[in-house]
């Protein structure tokens, strides 16, 4: 037989390239190889795939913000342009029908039920279309969705907590994981764990008033697909001290794993910079100490460097990829803790690789005029 793999490899994947004016309106440090490509190109994502499953990753985690439902925008002078119907005949969830036909960009609709109407973000759900495309490439690499709550609800980067049972929001919820439900988690080449569709949740460490909405969902997601989902929290952070999470709340809405999307700091250049990989290292092992006590493991994440100075101020520090040290020390910090973190069902670690393809903030592996294709 073949032998079982000692680490799984994900690495985190955006399909936002092409939708609207991404490559223009943000800048880059580095040029990919494929140039201003477009997600929704089929040739790039065969080309993706296979670069992805050269450099031996297991699975992509996808940035994922619904099928294009999100929270209304709260403006005042707002006005509601129709209906829309977000399940079919048979209860079913599905992407809004609405009146007048399809949903505009940015307005905004009542929908049965709902106290307050919902906005629709078009390029919200080119993603999700672009999502389905994927998981239908032939011989692809696996996927997850990674769920970008902090954008559906209205509560952006640096913006505080996100209270998940606030006005409609349980709704908004229960109609984008019923949606996946339907149309994404049963897919034959979504990604699994002992059978249950991995999800990650970005930024759990912010939400809040999440356990009943989240618990009460994820009930209802597991009746729907006869099978629990195995959920990842984004909630490893600097500070608080791993001793005051909230462990108890993460176990009651069944979290089996944790992470940290990206550790990097822009107020503590000391730590962003040669020493990175020792200090993210440490910070891992101390949550792991914690976290074993309930059950649930830990994912660290490891990246070639980190460099947005171009898209958000030349004082930012940078992590530097010294010709693909850092990426190299990554892993020697992160082996003694991936050799403790093995799963109770006997499933290999996880590490994740920060990014595959995140070109404004300089972590992408992705092939590069700079680099080449040396990974990274």
């Amino acid at each position: 037989g073949v032998a079982a793999p000692l680490i799984i490899l994900g690495a985190y994947y955006y399909t936002w390239y092409g939708v609207g004016e991404q490559w223009q309106v943000f800048p880059r440090p580095w040029e990919p190889t494929l140039g201003e490509y477009r997600s929704a190109d089929p040739l790039v994502m065969q080309k993706h795939h296979a670069w992805a499953k050269r450099a031996g990753v297991d699975f992509l985690a996808v940035s994922w913000g619904g099928d294009g439902t999100r929270a209304p925008n709260g403006h005042k002078d707002a006005t509601v342009a129709g209906a829309c119907t977000l399940q079919d005949s048979t209860g079913a969830h599905q992407r809004p029908v609405c009146s007048g036909g399809e949903p505009v960009r940015g307005a905004e609709y009542k929908v049965e039920g709902w106290s307050q109407p919902m906005q629709w973000w078009t390029p919200s759900g080119h993603v999700d279309q672009l999502i389905q495309s994927h998981l239908d490439v032939k011989d692809g690499v696996p996927l997850a969705l990674m769920y970008e709550l902090r954008d559906v609800l209205g509560v952006g980067e640096g913006q505080g907590q996100v209270n998940l049972s606030f006005a409609d929001n349980p709704k908004i919820l229960e109609h984008h994981l019923m949606y996946a439900a339907e149309h994404l988690f049963n897919h034959p080449n979504y990604y699994r764990i002992n059978g249950a569709p991995v999800l990650f949740l970005y930024t759990l460490r912010d939400y809040q008033n999440f356990v009943e909405p989240l618990s009460n969902i994820f009930a209802k997601v597991q009746k729907r697909l006869g099978k629990p989902l195995y959920i990842i929290g984004d909630m490893i952070w600097w500070e608080p001290a791993a001793q005051f999470f909230p462990w108890g709340e993460y176990r009651a809405i069944n979290v089996s794993s944790v992470t940290a999307y990206n550790l990097y700091k822009d107020d503590d250049p000391e730590t962003m910079g040669a020493s990175f990989a020792y200090h993210a290292a440490a910070l891992y092992s101390k949550v792991a100490h914690e976290a074993s006590a309930y059950g649930i493991q830990v994912i660290p994440y490891v990246s070639p460097g980190y460099d947005d100075r171009k898209m958000r101020g030349a004082a930012r520090p940078e992590i530097p990829r010294a010709d693909g040290a850092q990426y190299l020390k990554a892993w020697q910090q992160m082996q003694r803790l991936l050799r403790c973190q093995h799963g109770a069902g006997g499933e290999p670690a996880i590490a994740m690789l920060n990014s595959f393809n995140e070109w404004h903030e300089g972590t992408q592996a992705e092939p590069s005029v700079e680099f080449g294709d040396t990974f990274p």
